[in-house]
Formats: structure tokens, sequence, C-alpha cells
């Protein structure tokens, strides 16, 4: 596992077998996001884009029951073909 330095330091991201993960660490607001975490997702999803290696893009937060939310992107060709139950793209 390696860690992705997202630019915040309430976003939390590591990379393992193709999937990006990126966890939103600001309990104390809720998860709430500012401009600085807006960025940092972006930067996520063009890492995973431009990364062959990855397949994934995984966003969650952290704490229950206080906001969190789940969102995956997957690119797999795998994916794509209906192999695993879906189409490519975002999902929430």
């Amino acid at each position: 596992m390696s860690e992705v330095d997202l630019g915040s330091k309430f976003l939390k991201g590591t990379k393992q077998a193709g999937v990006l993960r990126l966890v939103i660490d600001r309990a104390e607001r809720r998860n709430a996001l500012t401009m600085e975490m807006y960025r940092g997702i972006k930067r996520a999803a063009v890492i995973a884009d431009a990364d062959p290696e990855i397949d994934a893009l995984v966003i969650t937060g952290v704490e229950e029951p206080l906001f969190q939310f789940q969102v995956q992107w997957c690119k797999s060709r795998r994916y794509a073909q209906g192999q695993l139950g879906g189409q490519p793209g975002w999902h929430g």
C-alpha cells in the first residue's frame, strides 16, 4: 500500500491493488468539505484516470452517524463490459 498526497490534511489517500481509496477525515465538522478538500478530491480523480494501474476510486467519510458518503468510480475493462455488473463511471 502506498500513500497518495491529495493536498489536504483532511484527506487520506492510499493506493493498493488497483484501488485509490480517499478517506475524508474531518469528523469535528461532520466531514464538511473545504475548497482545499474539493481540489484534493479532483486531484484524486485526475490521478485515478491517468494511472493505468488504478481501476477504481473509492471515496468514503469517517464517523458514523455523522455525515458520511461513499462514491466509487470504476474504469476497468471488465466492469465496462458488464462482467462485474455495471457500466463505467461514477456510482454513489
